[in-house]
């Protein structure tokens, strides 16, 4: 009986590149993914907490790091199910690296802005309220965000300036209003 289950999952179900897939390699593959899957979910939950509490990442950047990570370990899981029952998968390794190079290039000026973003919001030198002045415009900070920080000009305007622009220029920080006219009111 034994025997007979074993001919049943060893009896080839198809070939593909000269592999010879089986429905014990079926199962195989089916197992390696629902770990990846069930591993995936703490994981998300651990990854948003941390973004959100201990990094102070706003709720739309931690979305997004935290789907692009998801796809990334299905990724990995699917690749190493894949090559766990024999097949190879370098030319599609191939393929990916190329394109993460490309897409390394294309979103280069997004993660400097994402990184510079995260270290402005730690170090807390400009908050929201505060009057500073930078590249030529003056005015409140009316938001501090991941990658950029919003303005409101005397005249109305809003700018939006990147985050790197805190790190590379230099940034006047002004008193605020209420200080400024204490200090003279006790002159």
């Amino acid at each position: 009986m034994w025997q007979q289950t074993l001919n049943v999952l060893n009896a080839p179900i198809t070939e593909i590149d000269g592999k010879i897939l089986t429905p014990l390699g079926v199962i195989q593959i089916v197992i390696i993914l629902a770990i990846t899957i069930v591993a995936l979910l703490p994981l998300r939950r651990l990854l948003r907490r941390s973004l959100s509490e201990r990094l102070n990442i706003d709720e739309r950047a931690s979305a997004w790091i935290v789907r692009l990570t998801t796809w990334l370990v299905l990724l990995v899981g699917i690749y190493v199910a894949l090559t766990s029952v024999g097949f190879n998968l370098n030319v599609l390794l191939a393929i990916i690296g190329g394109l993460s190079v490309g897409i390394a290039f294309g979103t280069q000026d997004i993660a400097r802005n994402l990184i510079s973003g995260v270290i402005v919001s730690a170090e807390r030198r400009i908050g929201v309220g505060a009057e500073i002045e930078i590249r030529g415009f003056r005015g409140f900070v009316e938001e501090v965000g991941p990658r950029s920080v919003r303005l409101r000009l005397p005249d109305g305007r809003r700018v939006l300036l990147a985050s790197v622009d805190f790190m590379a220029q230099p940034v006047t920080l002004h008193a605020p209003a209420e200080e400024t006219d204490d200090a003279e009111q006790n002159e």
